[in-house]
């Protein structure tokens, strides 16, 4: 007999939910701007989940944004405002980081 799944753990929220859906964007200026405007709209909500899933689409654009100078300010723009949300020092607390 299968019982139902425990699924507590995997509670995503509205914005992470909304940063996985970017990979069905094909239009890589699209997709960025719309990350660009999940991130900077409340950079103070974004989770550690939000960060990875950041991070990976961030990575994912690297190289279509590289020869367009417009492309490669809104990049280094989302960078500048997942800095100051100070989400990277709590995944570094989380990731225990400075003890490796």
């Amino acid at each position: 007999v299968w019982l139902e799944p425990n699924t507590a753990d995997c509670e995503f929220s509205v914005t992470v939910r909304m940063l996985c859906r970017l990979a069905e964007i094909s239009n890589v200026e699209s997709r960025l701007h719309s990350l660009e405007n999940i991130v900077s709209s409340d950079p103070a909500n974004l989770s550690v989940t939000s960060l990875l899933v950041v991070t990976a689409a961030l990575e994912s654009l690297l190289d279509n944004v590289a020869s367009n100078a417009n492309l490669t300010s809104v990049f280094l723009d989302i960078i500048q405002n997942v800095l100051e949300s100070n989400v990277t020092g709590e995944a570094q607390r989380q990731f225990n980081v400075s003890a490796r």
